[in-house]
Parts: structure tokens; sequence; C-alpha cells
């Protein structure tokens, strides 16, 4: 829950502070900014991670989340299209596929 990513949070900006060219490394941080609402950032951060890591489908959720989020619906149905259309298996598959549709 909230609790967890505000335990986390410290640990997962000291390791964004240390390798923020990791692309994992930034995802899990950007997923602790959007728990502080921090939109805008994470969106900036996973715009990267997504530029350096195309076939992590997690992190391409997790920036689509950031997207409409921030107020880019648009582009987030994009990416949500992209990925669930994908036929490939990932973690956050199903949470995709229901922000997709919450989101038309």
């Amino acid at each position: 829950g909230q609790d967890d990513y505000i335990k986390a949070a410290p640990y997962a900006t000291a390791a964004y502070n240390i390798d923020s060219l990791d692309a994992g490394v930034a995802d899990r941080y950007a997923v602790i900014l959007m728990a502080q609402e921090d939109y805008a950032q994470a969106r900036r951060i996973l715009e990267f991670a997504v530029s350096m890591n195309q076939n992590d489908l997690n992190v391409r959720y997790h920036y689509a989340q950031a997207l409409s989020k921030s107020g880019a619906v648009a582009r987030a149905i994009l990416e949500l299209n992209v990925i669930v259309n994908s036929g490939i298996a990932f973690e956050n598959v199903e949470n995709a596929r229901d922000l997709l549709t919450s989101l038309r």
C-alpha cells in the first residue's frame, strides 16, 4: 500500500541518484513519484526509461499511467493500445487493459 511507497521512497531516490541511466531503477523511482502525485516528473523519467528499454512492457505501462495522470490521455491510450495488443504477457497486462478501458 501507500506505506510501502513511503518506506521505499528514500531507497528508490538514492538508487536513482546513483544510476539514473538504468531503466529499471528509473521505473521504480517514477512509480514512487506517482504515489507521491508528482506525475510530471514521473512522466519525464519514464519517457527516458522507455527510450532506453522499449521492450519492457511494465515500464511502458507505468509510462502510460504517468501520461494519463498528467493529462496526456490521448498519448496514454496510444501507448496502452501498443502494449495491450502486443500479445506479450507481462506483469501488469490486466491493469493495462483496465486503464485502457477506463480512458476510452
